[in-house]
């Protein structure tokens, strides 16, 4: 029985998750020997299941193994896709706390688009002026 090694997912590398059978009207994503996904090939996960999906392809998905990919694809918003596409998902995403992000050093939200500098001025930026 071949053992099988835990890869990592990237734009080059991506073709190895996806299964098409245009005939059977499936579309396939593999991801469960995957450990990494990198955002290239996540960008490619999701346009392959809009693309599919539109043409009229029943996409199922096979999520990774390893819960801590799972997490970081539920904070990636993956599920939104899953959701909108109505992809059948054998198992499922772990639900993920949003939260403001905030800036340890000054305080500032990532999302707010403003930072504090040095000398204290707001700059929306993200600059130091």
């Amino acid at each position: 029985m071949p053992t099988h090694r835990a890869t990592t997912l990237d734009a080059v590398h991506l073709d190895s998750a996806l299964t098409l059978d245009v005939d059977a009207g499936v579309a396939e994503i593999d991801l469960s020997r995957v450990s990494f996904v990198d955002a290239y090939a996540l960008t490619g996960l999701a346009c392959f299941i809009a693309s599919a999906a539109r043409d009229g392809l029943s996409v199922e998905l096979v999520l990774p193994e390893h819960p801590d990919l799972r997490s970081w694809l539920s904070r990636m918003h993956l599920g939104a896709v899953i959701d909108t596409f109505d992809v059948h998902v054998g198992g499922g995403l772990p639900r993920v706390a949003e939260r403001d992000r905030r800036d340890a050093r000054n305080g500032s939200s990532w999302r707010s688009g403003t930072r504090a500098s040095a000398s204290g001025n707001r700059s929306g930026s993200g600059m130091a002026r």
